[in-house]
């Protein structure tokens, strides 16, 4: 009797932690989702969010070995916890030195005009989040044609507003659900529909906005031109980019791997190059001007900035080049009907 309430005892102990010591030990094969939805299964070094975790002393769950080298792999979070902010450059640049085209984490104030876009997995049991959008009204928000596929994990899902590093978690009810039939213009633009208006007087919506938009001669002569938006890894988007951008006289058309028609440098596109960038990003993300649809903004006169294009999309390769790129630009009258914009200015 004394023996089976001995076993009893050492059952009760034993049983929760074998569970446990399973629940952690996984046998996934890399790139596969883990069971709690929000992390996928990785090697150490191709997990952006690794030593962000480990630095908060929280252990990643193990979910298995890479069949030829033997080495494990981890449940890598999709996105960084909070308040922590992921590094984007080396070594911090001296107060005296300005920073005209350096890539510098983005204050959240000038950009509440700019989103992230969300879509499903290709196993429909979470969210990847890719390319750019820009807020033209409550309802409204225009992204090219690029961030548009034929399949349901091509097409835009939901928005995050309010948000300049989709890795770091933020309040769901950010989130805006987009309506299906997006309309594109020339296969270059394409305009989002949302299910339910952004209310910008909600407290919770403090972080966004709706954009300023250029008027023409904003964009006559040499202004200061930069291009804003998420940059990119392999697998989704990251934090908020920008890069000060050269207007180029001697527009070449970049030569075009996917099927954009109506494209007119005298009038509708411009020709820009990024300036290099003084120091490089540490996060394995990249600051590719085409694949992530950056926006176009110009510098006034005072200072503040106005929206002036979207990145023509050429292109679904992410290259960080100095080779020209084109900017499709909304003074054009048949754009401005696209989008639902007064006319006239």
């Amino acid at each position: 009797m004394k023996m089976k309430i001995i076993n009893v005892i050492m059952l009760g102990i034993l049983l929760p932690w074998a569970q446990s010591y399973a629940s952690k030990i996984l046998q996934l094969k890399e790139g596969t989702p883990c069971l709690d939805r929000k992390s996928v299964c990785k090697l150490a070094n191709d997990c952006i969010t690794w030593h962000a975790y480990k630095d908060q002393h929280n252990t990643l769950i193990s979910c298995g070995f890479e069949p030829l080298s033997g080495r494990e792999l981890h449940c890598c979070p999709n996105r960084f916890p909070k308040a922590y902010v992921p590094p984007t450059t080396s070594t911090p640049l001296p107060p005296t030195t300005p920073p005209p085209h350096h890539s510098t984490v983005i204050q959240l104030s000038n950009f509440k005009h700019l989103v992230p876009i969300l879509y499903l997995s290709k196993h429909l049991d979470y969210f990847d989040y890719h390319c750019t959008a820009i807020i033209l009204s409550p309802t409204r928000l225009l992204t090219t044609s690029r961030c548009v596929g034929p399949n349901i994990a091509g097409t835009p899902s939901r928005i995050a507003v309010g948000v300049t590093d989709p890795r770091v978690n933020y309040d769901e009810e950010l989130e805006y659900e987009i309506k299906s039939g997006i309309k594109q213009m020339n296969k270059d633009l394409a305009l989002l529909e949302l299910h339910t208006a952004i209310d910008f007087s909600d407290k919770l919506m403090e972080n966004a906005s709706i954009a300023v938009l250029c008027h023409a001669d904003e964009l006559a002569g040499q202004p200061k031109l930069y291009a804003v938006g998420f940059a990119q890894n392999e697998a989704t988007n990251c934090g908020l980019f920008k890069l000060r951008l050269e207007r180029l006289s001697d527009c070449r058309v970049p030569e075009l791997s996917r099927p954009v028609t109506g494209i007119n440098t005298n009038a509708t596109h411009i020709c820009v190059r990024a300036m290099p960038e003084t120091s490089p990003r540490l996060d394995g993300c990249k600051n590719c001007l085409t694949a992530t649809s950056s926006v176009l903004h110009v510098e006034r006169s005072d200072g503040s900035l106005c929206v002036a294009g979207i990145a023509t999309p050429t292109t679904d390769e992410c290259t960080v080049n100095s080779d020209s790129t084109l900017y499709t630009i909304f003074v054009n009258r048949a754009f401005k009907a696209f989008l639902g914009l007064p006319i006239a200015g």
